[in-house]
């Protein structure tokens, strides 16, 4: 490996330490699920021994799931299909639907709800149960029912951006007049509108963004990064931030943020409505569609060619 100390300090990108990194390999051999196309991967962040698993089956027409495992068993603690809502016509023409979307926990009213965006809707699964505990609908685009990144909470409201070109939607995640009562959690509140705004045909992105100093900061594919306004979903600017595309994920530590483009070279930075104040660029000058991970004070880059640890020598 190699270690770089110019630009990344110690207080920069200290994470908190019981967080674990992965456990990914013994989890997809021990489940009982065959996973064929894509899989990613949430948790655990709870300490409660339930990462989860999104996965979508590479036949057409095909089904998309969420299974949660035992972390240590590999064992199906539940799971949960969502439908294909495509039209006949839109098979016929193989309108392109899927979700790649890592999900969320999102604490509220005493609940802990594991809220991911599915291919036309944003759904909120009771965690312990796996039940549907209510459902956005606002995610399908004009060219295809496709969610990649995951959603970025910012008080009461919940940001997604839809895949290739979809619609940005804000989510209320608070309680609303008229929800469904607790017994009827399994039909979700549908009936009752959480879409607090949406906006069609916005960036090509499949990278998960951030959120600091009121802000929502997410990469389009191209190495563009918007700064969104949570409370009506508005760019306040677009300016670029990486060299050339990016399919990685902000990483948020402190009052920084870190993006790994394609080409290789990380940029740190820091941002708000105002604008851009790019700190540091780190350049390794190889291939890669991945996000950096944080644990222990330590780095840990992925590219095509090689796995990095970054850390201060000690």
């Amino acid at each position: 490996s190699r270690t770089f100390d110019r630009l990344f300090d110690d207080a920069a990108y200290r994470a908190d330490d019981t967080t674990p990194v992965a456990a990914f390999t013994q989890l997809s051999s021990a489940a009982s699920r065959e996973f064929a196309e894509a899989v990613t991967f949430a948790g655990p962040r709870h300490g409660d021994g339930r990462p989860l698993i999104l996965s979508r089956s590479d036949r057409f027409p095909y089904t998309m799931w969420l299974d949660a495992l035992d972390l240590e068993s590999g064992e199906t603690l539940w799971e949960t299909e969502e439908p294909d809502v495509r039209t006949e016509e839109e098979l016929e023409a193989r309108r392109i639907a899927g979700s790649w979307c890592t999900p969320i926990v999102v604490e509220r009213d005493g609940r802990s709800l594991l809220v991911c965006g599915q291919p036309t809707r944003v759904v909120a699964y009771d965690l312990d149960l796996g039940s549907i505990a209510w459902t956005c609908d606002g995610i399908r685009g004009t060219r295809g029912n496709l969610t990649y990144s995951s959603p970025v909470v910012a008080g009461d409201t919940c940001v997604f951006v839809g895949g290739w070109q979809g619609p940005t939607l804000g989510v209320r995640l608070g309680p609303l007049d008229g929800e469904a009562a607790e017994g009827d959690a399994e039909k979700g509140d549908a009936q009752v509108s959480r879409q607090a705004w949406r906006h069609a045909g916005q960036m090509s992105n499949c990278a998960s963004g951030a959120y600091m100093n009121g802000r929502i900061f997410v990469p389009d594919m191209r190495g563009i990064l918007w700064c969104i306004d949570p409370a009506t979903g508005l760019p306040d600017w677009k300016e670029r931030v990486a060299r050339g595309g990016t399919w990685g994920s902000i990483v948020s530590v402190g009052d920084r943020m870190y993006l790994l483009g394609q080409s290789g070279t990380t940029v740190v930075f820091k941002a708000d409505a105002e604008g851009l104040e790019v700190l540091a660029e780190n350049v390794i000058d190889e291939r890669t569609n991945s996000t950096l991970a944080v644990a222990g004070g330590e780095i840990f880059l992925r590219t095509h060619e090689h796995l990095y640890c970054i850390a201060v020598p000690r």
